[in-house]
Parts: C-alpha cells; sequence; structure tokens
C-alpha cells in the first residue's frame, strides 16, 4: 500500500507549497507526520523520515522560508571557504521592509539579520546555489569580502554597528580569498565601487586592501 512519500526525493527540503504540488494536501501532511513518515525541520518545512542531516539543512530551512533572504558575511565566507570560526548563528541580510522568517519548531540557529534600506546592498554581488533542492541567496565571494570589511573596526563610517567583525576573522577572509584568486584583488576594489559607498569608505577600504595585499604579497615571497 503506497505511503504517500514515494515520490519526494529523500534529500530533499519541501514547504507546504512543493508538496501540494506531489498531491500532498495540508492534512495529508499532518496525517504522514503522525505516522512518522515525514519530520519537520522548522515551520512549514519538512523532510522524509529517512533524510540525513547535513551541516547546511538550517541554512536551506531558512531560505525556504524567507527566499528574499541573502546570507552575508561569516555564514557566505563559510560557504565560500573563507571562514576559520564556527558559527553558532546564520548571518543574513533582509530588505527593511521585509519581516524575520518565523521558523520556529525543530529549528535551533540563531539568526543574525541585518536590515537593508540601499537597493546596492539588496541586489550587487549576489548569487544562488541550490542547497537541498531549495534555492539560497548569497553574496558571491567579492561582496563578501567587501561585507566583511564594511562589518569591521577598519571601516570608519559604522563604528555605532552591533555587528562588527574582528581583525583575525577579517584577515582570514581576504587571505583566503587572495589564495583562491592567485593573489588578485582588482575585483574587490570594483565590488566596492558596485556598492557605490561613500568616497571616505571607498578610499579607507582602497588603503587597507592595498597594505593587506602587500602584506600578504610578501608572506608568499618569503
Amino acid at each position: 500500500m503506497a505511503s504517500g512519500i514515494e515520490t519526494l526525493d529523500p534529500n530533499r527540503i519541501y514547504d507546504l507549497a512543493e508538496l501540494a504540488r506531489h498531491g500532498l494536501a495540508r492534512w495529508d501532511v499532518a496525517r504522514l507526520a503522525q505516522k512518522g513518515l515525514i519530520e519537520s525541520l522548522g515551520t512549514g518545512t519538512y523532510v522524509r523520515h529517512d533524510f540525513v542531516p547535513d551541516m547546511h539543512d538550517e541554512i536551506a530551512v531558512v531560505s525556504l522560508r524567507c527566499p528574499p533572504a541573502t546570507l552575508n558575511l561569516y555564514t557566505a565566507a563559510d560557504l565560500h571557504g573563507m571562514n576559520n570560526r564556527n558559527l553558532p548563528k546564520i548571518y543574513m541580510g533582509v530588505p527593511a521592509t521585509l519581516s524575520p522568517p518565523k521558523i520556529g519548531g525543530n529549528f535551533m540557529a540563531e539568526l543574525n539579520i541585518i536590515r537593508w534600506k540601499r537597493p546596492q546592498d539588496i541586489s550587487v554581488g549576489i548569487e544562488e546555489r541550490i542547497i537541498r533542492g531549495v534555492s539560497v541567496r548569497l553574496t558571491d565571494p567579492e561582496r563578501t569580502v567587501c561585507d566583511m570589511w564594511r562589518y569591521s573596526f577598519r571601516n570608519p563610517g559604522v563604528r555605532g554597528n552591533p555587528t562588527r567583525i574582528g581583525d583575525e576573522d577579517l584577515k582570514y577572509c581576504m587571505n583566503a580569498y587572495l589564495d583562491q584568486n592567485d593573489g588578485a584583488s582588482s575585483a574587490l576594489a570594483d565590488m566596492m565601487e558596485r556598492l557605490e559607498v561613500s568616497k571616505n569608505t571607498y578610499d579607507a577600504f582602497l588603503d587597507n586592501l592595498r597594505s593587506h595585499v602587500d602584506g600578504y604579497s610578501h608572506d608568499r615571497a618569503f
């Protein structure tokens, strides 16, 4: 006898709309959950009972519950191989007019949400990946490095911001980026220009970038 989950991918996370496209109405979902054939990872998100957990599942859940959200800072750096610290939070940016996602349920991660007012922050340097069948928005490598600097103590323009990136974390991120790009840094300056930051911020970034690249090149040479 069919259980109702035969068409569901055991490696994918679903929301109610996607389950409906598989012919499962809300009462079907409730019945299957009661029988233990599907499980909830957070409000409105479901997986098959034989789903094998992965370290990026919570990222997919957040993106499924809040599609406009963009993973940034440490979370984006981690996905790009430019982070070396544990991540107790999921770092994300959302349009200022958007309400934070309500996840609840079995979801355990803390969300660090930055509310963006400028259209450049919402649209520039964004890429998408598919994680567990979910389209996930995140800042691309260049935007990620620029954001790590923008929210660091190196940026004179955001001293009162509660999200602060320490020098060691910033240095690791920048070095990892340079390692991945054979020491090239021009794309970082281009990205900061595309973000249309203030002249003072842009000039400070270029000064810091040149100094960092010089030190990086010296370390590689010796």
